[in-house]
């Protein structure tokens, strides 16, 4: 409950914590897979008051981050 009244006062795109903990690694068979996480959260009643009101704010923010994660990075195969 902690993280999350913290982040209804900072507002970040990202939950940090969550994310970060997809950041390593993983390893399958002979090889390391990397994951990337892309996260949108909407705080009620900061940005709605109804579920499907937030819903489309926390998806939206979920593709910004997507969209600005595609920017950075490069796919190896």
């Amino acid at each position: 409950m902690a993280f999350f009244s913290r982040f209804a006062r900072r507002r970040p795109e990202l939950p940090d914590p969550i994310v970060e903990s997809f950041s390593n690694p993983i390893p399958v068979s002979t090889r390391q897979v990397q994951f990337a996480v892309s996260i949108g959260a909407a705080i009620c009643p900061a940005d709605r008051t109804t579920v499907d009101a937030l819903l489309p704010v926390a998806d939206g923010r979920m593709y910004t981050q997507k969209r600005a994660k595609d920017r950075d990075s490069e796919v190896i195969s």
